[in-house]
């Protein structure tokens, strides 16, 4: 599934979980978070004060792992984990 460009990013990642069976809360449990703090993090693209946190690793390889055109979406986009 290609995300939708003129989609936010949340919504593209809402989507592609649901096409997988899976939901946000589904991600946050496996995660070990809350739904608005993974929505938060999808908002700010993975970046707090111009770094990611350990918390966007997490979301960004769980998002990458089950949800699909999320890799091509941050690639297209230049969305990335920053250390």
């Amino acid at each position: 599934m290609a995300f939708n460009q003129s989609v936010n990013l949340y919504q593209n990642v809402k989507a592609s979980l649901i096409a997988n069976g899976k939901s946000i809360e589904d991600a946050a449990t496996d995660i070990g978070t809350t739904p608005a703090s993974i929505k938060n993090r999808i908002g700010a693209k993975f970046l707090r004060n111009g770094k990611s946190t350990p918390l966007d690793q997490r979301i960004f390889e769980y998002l990458k792992n089950n949800c699909t055109g999320f890799t091509t979406y941050c690639r297209e986009n230049d969305i990335r984990i920053v250390s």
